[in-house]
């Protein structure tokens, strides 16, 4: 995005945010006018004025619809230009659709989670890394409908965080799952059913106790899963973990590569429409995404 495409998207948000005060002025004063705050009850200020506040009412209703669609609108375009920055910055080859993510049929093949009935993905990334190496990422829900006490229904959050593909190095005939090694009750129940579906027997030993403290690894095929398995990535693996603050699982499935890391986004922009495009900003996600890269870089 251009610069002076830029300077006039930000001279828009301030714009907004104006208007955005005023309205909330605006509305709040209308709101305790309605109410009765200069004197009269609601009923009798009602019966006085029903046209009055059903005009009143409905500007408010209009406007706040209007403030709803162009906050999403803001929201897409500061990330857009979020993106265009850290790009420029990482020297990188990719594309960002806010709207877009890996397709529902993908994450079926993985098995990461068998059983649900809801998959959202957006904040899609997408590009090549070194070695022209395609990869795609973005942000992904996965819920179940579960019953209440009162007999109704609520979404409950079976993962949320990032979800990305990439193209192996080299493909091979076995699959390889590297599984973190948690305490924690949310994340056991998603490497409990790990290890359902490959089988505690094909765990691999290796020859790194740090990282046999935080994950486990599985395959049918020992030898090759030890060969692809480096102490680098090892290292990088650790180091990833330690950064993000997060828990990582990663499969290898054929000449593809599919990683899951819960409670993670890939953009750090959520009060974007406040602050703007800051340099704070950029950085924060700089060192964000450029982490994650290295992270696959290694995969």
């Amino acid at each position: 995005m251009k610069d002076d495409m830029m300077i006039e998207l930000e001279k828009k948000r301030k714009k907004f945010l104006i208007f955005l005060l005023i309205w909330l002025i605006v509305s709040v004063v209308s709101v305790a006018y309605l109410l009765g705050m200069f004197g009269l009850t609601f009923i009798q200020k009602f019966q006085m004025n029903y046209l009055l506040i059903g005009i009143v009412l409905m500007i408010v209703a209009i406007f706040l619809v209007l403030i709803v669609v162009s906050v999403k609108y803001f929201d897409k375009k500061l990330k857009k230009v979020l993106i265009a920055k850290v790009s420029q910055q990482l020297n990188l080859r990719c594309q960002y659709d806010d709207s877009a993510g890996i397709p529902e049929e993908i994450f079926k093949l993985t098995n990461f989670i068998k059983k649900y009935d809801r998959y959202t993905a957006f904040d899609n990334l997408s590009g090549y890394l070194k070695d022209d190496i395609r990869f795609s990422v973005c942000n992904a829900i996965v819920t179940e409908k579960r019953e209440d006490n009162q007999g109704g229904y609520y979404d409950y959050f079976l993962f949320e965080g990032v979800f990305g593909m990439q193209d192996a190095n080299e493909g091979h005939d076995f699959d390889i799952n590297i599984v973190p090694d948690v305490k924690n009750k949310y994340m056991n129940q998603i490497v409990t059913n790990f290890k359902k579906m490959i089988g505690v027997k094909n765990i691999i030993r290796l020859e790194n106790s740090e990282f046999e403290r935080y994950f486990e690894v599985y395959s049918e095929d020992p030898i090759g899963a030890r060969k692809m398995i480096t102490a680098k990535f090892m290292e990088e693996l650790l180091k990833a973990r330690k950064e993000l603050g997060a828990s990582i699982y990663i499969m290898y499935i054929k000449k593809t590569v599919f990683f899951f890391i819960p409670n993670v986004s890939i953009l750090k922009a959520r009060f974007i429409l406040f602050t703007g495009v800051t340099q704070k900003l950029i950085d924060k996600n700089v060192k964000n995404i450029k982490l994650l890269l290295n992270t696959l870089n290694n995969l």
